[in-house]
């Protein structure tokens, strides 16, 4: 779904139809993305299920936050 996505946006934002690829490593085995998923899902639930708590703990920490490009 990742290499949907960013090739989606390539096209539509930079006029770029490019094949590209994508390595997935698993997350048991990589501290930083099982960090990355953690946080992730905290966003979603924001979101997704009204869910704010986790959310509010880590605002502060949030540089940039936006919409994703199908939405």
């Amino acid at each position: 779904m990742l290499d949907h996505y960013l090739k989606v946006k390539l096209i539509a934002e930079n006029g770029l139809d490019i094949d590209i690829s994508c390595c997935h490593m698993n997350s048991e085995r990589c501290l930083g993305i099982q960090a990355a998923d953690l946080v992730a899902n905290t966003i979603a639930r924001k979101y997704e299920k009204g869910h704010s708590k986790g959310y509010n703990l880590i605002s502060h920490l949030v540089a940039d936050e936006r919409k994703l490009f199908f939405d």
